[in-house]
C-alpha cells in the first residue's frame, strides 16, 4: 500500500530548481519511477517541454532595464529536454542527485548533480541548484565538472567558502560511492528501461505561482548568492 504523501508509479510531477539570484525559475516536468523512504526515481524523457519563469522582482543580478529584458524573453520562449533520456535518482536528505543519461537506448554516464535536499510540494519538489557537478563513465571513471566556476563565484562573493566547502565535500562522498563501486553505481539502474505505455510528462497547472520559487535550500530562505544562475545540465557535459 503506498504511504501517504507519496506518488504513485506513473504520477506526472514537476522539479523547480528554486533560489535563483537572477529571477529565473527552472521547472522540469516528471515521470515517477519510484517513491518510498529510501529514493525518489524520476525520468525525464526526450521531447519533454521544461518551464522557465522570470520575475523581475527577484533578479538581483541585472544590472540594467535591457539586460532584464533580455532575461524575460529568454525564459518566455518554448524550451525542450532534447536527445537524452534522463533517469534521475534522489535520495531522500541527500544534497545531490544522480542522473542516468542514454541516447537512442545506449548509457551513455552518470551525471551527479550538486543541489539541496528536495523539499516536497503538491506538484513535485523543489531544490537549489549548487554549482558542481561529477561526470561519471560507465566504466566508472569519474570527473569533476564546474570547479572554476565555484571558485570564481567565492570569489565575488555570491558563496559562501564554507558553502563551497561544503558542496565538494558532497561531492567527494559520491566520488567514494564511485570508487567503492557501492549504491547507486551498483544497482543496475543502468539496465533500466521506463514503461512504454507512459506519456511524456507535462508541467501542472500552477507551477510557476507556488511559493518558494525565491527561497535558497541550503539556507532555507531567500539570499544573495546568485546559486543556479548558469544553465542546468541539458546534456552530459564532459561524456563521451
Amino acid at each position: 500500500m503506498r504511504e501517504p504523501g507519496r506518488w504513485e508509479r506513473g504520477t506526472s510531477v514537476v522539479v523547480r530548481y528554486v533560489g535563483h539570484a537572477d529571477g529565473v525559475l527552472h521547472a522540469r516536468p516528471h515521470v515517477v519511477v519510484r517513491d518510498d523512504p529510501e529514493l525518489l526515481a524520476l525520468y525525464l524523457p526526450a521531447g519533454t517541454a521544461l518551464g522557465l519563469s522570470y520575475d523581475r522582482r527577484l533578479d538581483r543580478v541585472s544590472r540594467s532595464a535591457e539586460e532584464r529584458a533580455a532575461r524575460a524573453q529568454a525564459a518566455a520562449r518554448p524550451h525542450l529536454w532534447r536527445d537524452f533520456d534522463v533517469l534521475r535518482l534522489m535520495p531522500p536528505g541527500a544534497a545531490h542527485s544522480t542522473w542516468l543519461f542514454w541516447r537512442d537506448g545506449r548509457h551513455l554516464g552518470w551525471y551527479v548533480n550538486m543541489e539541496a535536499a528536495y523539499r516536497r510540494h503538491d506538484l513535485g519538489v523543489d531544490t537549489t541548484d549548487n554549482i558542481v557537478d561529477l561526470w561519471v563513465t560507465p566504466d566508472l571513471e569519474w570527473r569533476w565538472k564546474d570547479l572554476d566556476e565555484l571558485e570564481q563565484r567565492v570569489e565575488r562573493g555570491l558563496v559562501r567558502p564554507d558553502e563551497a566547502r561544503s558542496f565538494r565535500r558532497e561531492g567527494e562522498r559520491v566520488i567514494a560511492a564511485v570508487e567503492a563501486r557501492a549504491s547507486p553505481f551498483r544497482d543496475g539502474w543502468e539496465r533500466w528501461a521506463p514503461d512504454p505505455a507512459w506519456p511524456i510528462p507535462t508541467l501542472p497547472a500552477g507551477w510557476a505561482e507556488l511559493p518558494g520559487r525565491e527561497s535558497d535550500l541550503n539556507r532555507g530562505s531567500p539570499t544573495d548568492r546568485a546559486s543556479g544562475s548558469a544553465p542546468l545540465p541539458s546534456e552530459p557535459r564532459g561524456g563521451p
